[in-house]
């Protein structure tokens, strides 16, 4: 297969797509043309910045509602038949967790504390997966872009996943609530400096 070059061909990319709007070509040759760079190894988030670059080019309104319809289709905000997407990557710094006597609460707070002090609270995301008996592993990334030092790069599924939202100090109680219907294939929680959260999971 050909992998997607990202520093080569990434300007051809956009410049392609925004002669393919101009020309007036049928979204579902558009669509075609995206699914050919998906299939590639362009990511989603890779692709949805190309197709952002895009909508300053539009030239009418009518060109843009275009643009947003194909985002639309990359983000996965419709039909199912039309997703360009049945999956996501999650990108980020992996570390593995004891889980005996429930520790990992205690280990994963002080990697989103070392990761904070750098980045912000507020533009991290943290996946945790791959529970065995004894450990698990966990991965923090920007909520946007790569995270320098990244080390580990995740396929999860894109669509079919739970939210709940609350604070940080009663997170015990919200994945002891979680864990009541059944154990999980992954979550990814977001913090801010405020003490709120939300935890997407997904089974």
């Amino acid at each position: 297969m050909v992998m997607w070059d990202r520093n080569v061909i990434k300007n051809d990319i956009s410049e392609k797509l925004i002669n393919m709007f101009r020309n007036q070509l049928a979204n579902g040759e558009i669509r075609a043309f995206l699914i050919e760079e998906r299939d590639k190894g362009m990511r989603k988030e890779e692709m949805l910045a190309i197709l952002e670059g895009c909508r300053a080019h539009a030239q009418n309104e009518t060109e843009e509602d275009r643009i947003l319809d194909m985002m639309d289709f990359v983000s996965g905000f419709c039909s199912s038949f039309a997703r360009i997407y049945d999956f996501d990557y999650f990108d980020g710094i992996s570390r593995t967790f004891s889980t005996e006597g429930n520790r990992q609460f205690e280990a994963i707070g002080a990697f989103w504390d070392e990761l904070s002090a750098i980045y912000g609270r507020d533009k991290l995301r943290g996946l945790g997966y791959n529970w065995t008996e004894n450990s698990m592993e966990y991965v923090i990334g920007l909520k946007q872009g790569i995270i320098e030092g990244a080390n580990c790069s995740v396929k999860i599924p894109d669509m079919g996943w739970s939210l709940v939202e609350g604070r940080t100090d009663q997170l015990a109680q919200i994945y002891e609530k979680i864990y009541q219907e059944g154990s999980l294939k992954y979550e990814i929680e977001r913090f801010n400096d405020d003490g709120k959260c939300s935890i997407l999971y997904y089974r």
